[in-house]
């Protein structure tokens, strides 16, 4: 049970989850080092012109782990600022970056992918929404459950994944592999390369 007041509990709040109201507060270098709640009402966020600043744990994003390396925390840096605008369009805008363990699919090696997304989402509730959702924004459909930022973050950063994910040539661990298959290949293609048909006509009249 709480003992305090109410706006006591209410900056205790702010403090634990990064909700900052826009009046008299902006982020100008957001604090990444507080864990962000699982779930959140955006149209809450929304009315109340929140920003959200914080990060998010990889580990639970079973869609994104298939292409992560095991075994290495990793987190995403998440900045989102709700609101509505001039059109009354609730909205969720910011950026979600993370710097990436992958695995490369030619050395199985690890390599480093950095993310940086843009997110601009306008909230819809049905198919009348949708329609009237301006170009510059992607539909973020909502229904009564709350807002999942684990999958929110989670669709952004598979977005910016390689389509394979692979190091450049010149510094994978495959290199020397590489090159001594392309030698291998290349020999063999020179054994079965069809003599000159002008070879041909050259012996035939040596032996006239």
């Amino acid at each position: 049970m709480w003992s305090g007041s109410k706006n006591q509990f209410i900056q205790r709040l702010n403090q634990e989850y990064s909700f900052d109201s826009e009046v008299g507060c902006r982020y100008h270098a957001p604090p990444m080092s507080r864990r962000l709640p699982e779930f959140v009402d955006p149209v809450k966020l929304c009315d109340t012109r929140q920003t959200l600043a914080g990060a998010v744990p990889l580990a639970s994003m079973e869609r994104l782990g298939q292409s992560l390396v095991q075994g290495i925390d990793q987190e995403a840096e998440v900045l989102l600022e709700f609101g509505s605008d001039e059109a009354g369009i609730r909205y969720v805008r910011g950026s979600v970056q993370a710097k990436l363990e992958l695995v490369c699919q030619r050395c199985m090696g690890k390599m480093s992918w950095s993310v940086e997304s843009q997110v601009a989402l306008g909230i819809v509730r049905g198919a009348r929404d949708l329609q009237f959702l301006p170009d510059h924004y992607e539909p973020l459909e909502m229904g009564d459950e709350p807002l999942s930022l684990t999958a929110l973050v989670e669709d952004e950063l598979i977005l910016g994944l390689p389509i394979v994910a692979m190091h450049e040539p010149e510094i994978c661990g495959a290199k020397n592999v590489i090159d001594s298959l392309n030698e291998q290949v290349d020999k063999e293609l020179s054994k079965e390369k069809p003599e000159s048909p002008f070879a041909v006509l050259k012996q035939l009249k040596s032996k006239q």
